[in-house]
């Protein structure tokens, strides 16, 4: 990458997030509350997803990867926003419960690459495309007390 100031490629993003939104579309059940958990096997381990919050137009995910200690997996841990009056779904942190910016400044302190939330949200989708892919059930899990 060039030594000059990253620009955000946002019809790229945009695209990413709209097929995240459909992926997510065809692995979620049409009707999701808050505290509600569903897991989604695959080879490799199975992801589990937690509804955190429920409004009309947006809905609140946190995505956890458990793994086999041979799965290729990076990143275990996405927290994930749908807007569903504009159809995208974003990644707004990874791994930790830490919001990610647009673009970051190269070197920080944190070593974040140049277009981290572009890769994440590149991630997400590998991560939907492999449960879609491989069309194992998804099973809700017993809610917790």
């Amino acid at each position: 990458m060039s030594a000059g100031r990253y620009k955000v490629d946002l019809s790229a993003h945009l695209a990413d997030c709209e097929m995240n939104y459909l992926r997510l579309q065809k692995i979620l059940p049409s009707e999701l509350r808050v505290g509600q958990h569903l897991r989604f096997q695959m080879a490799g381990g199975c992801i589990d997803i937690e509804v955190l919050e429920c409004a009309p137009y947006t809905t609140m995910l946190d995505l956890r990867l458990s793994r086999n200690p041979h799965a290729e997996w990076a990143i275990t841990r996405l927290q994930v926003r749908m807007y569903h009056d504009a159809e995208v779904a974003e990644v707004l942190a990874g791994g930790k419960p830490t919001p990610f910016r647009a673009r970051y400044h190269y070197p920080n302190s944190r070593m974040h690459h140049r277009d981290e939330k572009a890769q994440l949200n590149r991630y997400l989708g590998e991560w939907l495309s492999r449960c879609l892919s491989h069309g194992h059930q998804l099973t809700e899990l017993a809610m917790p007390v």
